[in-house]
Parts: structure tokens; C-alpha cells; sequence
């Protein structure tokens, strides 16, 4: 039989305990474990006033084909504040504007996918971002897709820690479309183990990318692929398979 599930509200946010049926979450429920069902953790809704900064928002999903939406919330990011996301088991969909899955700044955030296809969509800032705080991305198992503008997969700037990790799975990164370059037709990336300080002020932190097994794709442009600057350190690392 399905398990329904139960909201207490709090002075600052919501618990919520999921059961096993098709759930709704919101930007109130700071607090989430699910039991499965095909849920929709949607940060969208429009049911309080905006915060995001300082904020401390944790998801536990234990099953179920799930979709992760946000667009001006961080989503597994914390801005000032921390976020996590932990997916046990599933196909899922996460799509977030910016400050999301798995980035911190000035805090930290941090998503792990354990099981399933994941499709990964952020505009920026996310997919393994930091700067003065940590952002990771872990996923351990699936055909996974990895798409961003630019500034994301495993981008560490001045006091930041980045990483995105992919244990196995054929996975596909992309990260272009940002601003041009002041070269030409040129798109600065800034992504798939990038790290960059503040030019003359302070020294780059930290980015990486690290895919453990599978035939995976990487498309970049510009400031991709393993590029350190100004004292920072970025590196891609693939382990296995064969890769383009």
C-alpha cells in the first residue's frame, strides 16, 4: 500500500516526510526525506517569500524517477549557506539557473547521485562549483548527461574547492554558450576542471573533474578541459574508456 506523507511546519521551514507516493515539495521544506514514489522537488512554487541566502536545505530521496527544478533558488547549493541533495535510486532530472547542484560560495553545497540515468542542466555556477566554499557533484552509476553555459563541471575560483565525479557510465559534459571571448567567435567556457584566481588581487582555488569508468564525450570551447590560471589548480581526469 502506499505511504502518504506528512508536512510540520517550523518557524523558518518545513520538514517533510515523504511516503511512497507521487510527492510535491516546495521552497517552504527545507528539511525532505522521501521513501520513493516519482516525486517533484520543485523550488519554482511560489508559496513564501524568496530567501536562498543563508539558508540551510537538505533533500533525502530514496526512490523514484524524480525531477529537481529551480530558478533563482540555490538547488544542492549554498549561498552563504549550505545545500544537499542525496538520490538514492532512479532516473532523474535536475535543472537549476545558477548557485546549484553542488556549488557553494561563501558555504557549501554538495549532490550525490547514487543510481540511474541523470540528466544534469544548470545555466552556470553549478555542476561542481566554489568560490570561498566547496561544490560537489558526485555521481556513481549511470549514462549520465552534463550540460551548462559556462562556469560549472568542476570550476574552482579564489578560496574554492570544485569537484564533479562520475564513478562509471557512457556520460556526456558540455559546457558552452557563455560570453564570448574578446578573441572572435570564441565562447569562454570556464568549466571541466577549470580554476582561476582574482588577476593580481588573489590566487585560484581548486577545480576538477574526475570520470572513472565509460565511453564518455566532453565538448568545450574556450578555458576547458583541465586549465589552471592565476595560481589556481584545474585538472581533468578520466580513468578509463574510450573517450572523445
Amino acid at each position: 500500500d502506499a505511504v502518504t506523507s506528512t508536512r510540520v511546519p517550523g518557524k523558518h521551514g518545513a520538514f517533510f516526510l515523504g511516503g511512497t507516493r507521487n510527492d510535491l515539495t516546495g521552497e517552504r521544506d527545507l528539511l525532505v526525506v522521501d521513501l520513493g514514489g516519482h516525486d517533484r522537488h520543485d523550488l519554482t512554487v511560489a508559496r513564501a517569500p524568496r530567501r536562498g541566502f543563508g539558508d540551510v536545505r537538505v533533500i533525502v530521496d530514496a526512490g523514484g524517477r524524480d525531477v529537481y527544478l529551480s530558478r533563482e533558488l540555490p538547488l544542492a547549493g549554498g549561498f552563504c549557506g549550505v545545500g544537499l541533495i542525496w538520490d538514492v535510486w532512479g532516473d532523474e532530472v535536475y535543472d537549476a539557473h545558477a548557485c546549484s547542484l553542488g556549488a557553494g560560495v561563501l558555504g557549501a553545497g554538495l549532490l550525490i547521485d547514487e543510481h540511474g540515468d541523470g540528466s544534469y542542466r544548470v545555466m552556470d555556477t553549478g555542476q561542481g562549483y566554489a568560490m570561498f566554499g566547496i561544490g560537489m557533484l558526485v555521481d556513481l552509476e549511470g549514462t549520465d548527461s552534463y550540460h551548462a553555459r559556462g562556469l560549472s563541471q568542476g570550476a574552482g575560483y579564489t578560496g574554492g574547492v570544485a569537484l564533479l565525479v562520475d564513478h562509471r557510465g557512457h556520460d556526456s559534459y558540455y559546457v558552452n554558450g557563455g560570453e564570448k571571448d574578446f578573441r572572435g567567435d570564441f565562447f569562454d567556457s570556464n568549466g571541466q576542471g577549470y580554476a582561476v584566481g582574482f588577476r593580481e588581487q588573489a590566487s585560484g582555488g581548486i577545480g576538477g573533474v574526475v570520470d572513472g569508468a565509460g565511453n564518455d564525450t566532453y565538448s568545450g570551447d574556450y578555458w576547458a578541459q583541465g586549465v589552471g590560471y592565476w595560481y589556481g589548480l584545474g585538472f581533468l581526469m578520466d580513468r578509463s574508456g574510450n573517450d572523445r
